[in-house]
């Protein structure tokens, strides 16, 4: 049986079909796999269920609005697309032979997604211009306006410093100063590589993280800061993508008596049935592991956390 769903802005249509979620592409045309089978289950404030007919509705309605948008947006699209494959030519993916600009088209096509405007999604595709390449915000600047430049250097990170010192600033920046269309280019940039990473975790298991001076621990750390950053964007599908995934890439659930441990190694937290709440602990994954507990889904660990708060 297929149950659709539409999210909360109307701006996405979703069906879960056995134990599947699957997102409507406006890019494709069809239904593309997506990492939000729990939450569109369990967020029932944001995402509400429909019948067939006002799914098909609603895309037909999605549809058209991209027909409209696109008229409007190719002249200087198509001219931000051109700009950034010159610029980014030559350049691959960290540790792939894969083109550089596959990522700038992905973070465009998530903030096309997303219902973003013109200038949002042409920032996207230039938001690494400045941090990669020879050109500067005055080049951007004369080429596509002064706010896709100004939205591209508030994307465009310090290189002095090491590498916690340089992602510590810029995440202050995104809790103390960021405007929320800055936010959402920084979103999708991070979504886009945080699928990379899972295409390739799934591909190399833990060996992938030895690519990073960072490490796992270290990766873990940054993007639960970010998700913690994002919060404003909770409305948009990009947020809870990039907390799904994370999850699942960094998210470990373990079940002793009468306890539940949560961590993402390098932080855990506990749940006490006596308690009914989570606790931080000073407890290392390692010292987890020890203990030979047993490993659990999130889905199991919150059916165990309504059982007790219901007192069985």
């Amino acid at each position: 049986m297929i149950h659709y769903f539409q999210s909360e802005n109307a701006n996405s249509v979703f069906k879960i079909q056995g134990e599947g979620a699957y997102v409507y592409s406006k890019l494709t045309h069809t239904y593309e796999r997506c990492n939000l089978y729990a939450e569109i289950l369990t967020q029932k404030q944001k995402y509400h269920e429909i019948d067939e007919r006002e799914a098909k509705r609603l895309i037909h309605q999605l549809e058209g609005e991209e027909v409209s948008l696109a008229r409007h947006q190719n002249m200087k699209l198509h001219k931000a697309i051109a700009f950034a494959s010159v610029a980014h030519a030559g350049q691959y993916r960290k540790g792939t032979n894969i083109p550089y600009i596959v990522h700038p088209f992905e973070v465009a096509q998530i903030l096309s997604e997303a219902g973003a405007e013109e200038d949002i999604i042409c920032a996207g595709l230039l938001h690494d211009i400045i941090e990669d390449t020879s050109y500067t915000a005055t080049d951007l600047e004369k080429e596509f306006g002064k706010r896709v430049s100004e939205l591209v250097l508030a994307c465009t990170q310090e290189c002095e410093g090491c590498w916690e010192q340089r992602k510590q600033h810029y995440l202050d920046y995104l809790t103390r100063e960021a405007t929320l269309d800055t936010m959402m280019i920084s979103c999708a940039d991070k979504l886009a590589n945080i699928r990379s990473s899972k295409e390739n975790y799934e591909k190399e298991g833990e060996r992938f993280w030895g690519r990073f001076n960072s490490g796992k621990e270290g990766h873990s750390w940054y993007f639960s800061k970010l998700i913690d950053a994002f919060a404003p964007l909770q409305n948009y599908n990009m947020f809870w993508e990039l907390n799904a995934i994370y999850k699942e890439l960094f998210v470990v659930c373990y079940q002793g008596e009468n306890v539940l441990y949560q961590t993402n190694g390098w932080e855990t937290y506990v749940y006490r049935k006596e308690s009914e709440k989570w606790v931080l602990e000073n407890l290392s994954q390692a010292e987890l592991e020890k203990q030979r507990l047993q490993k659990i889904d999130e889905n199991e660990m919150r059916r165990i956390v309504m059982k007790w708060e219901m007192g069985d």
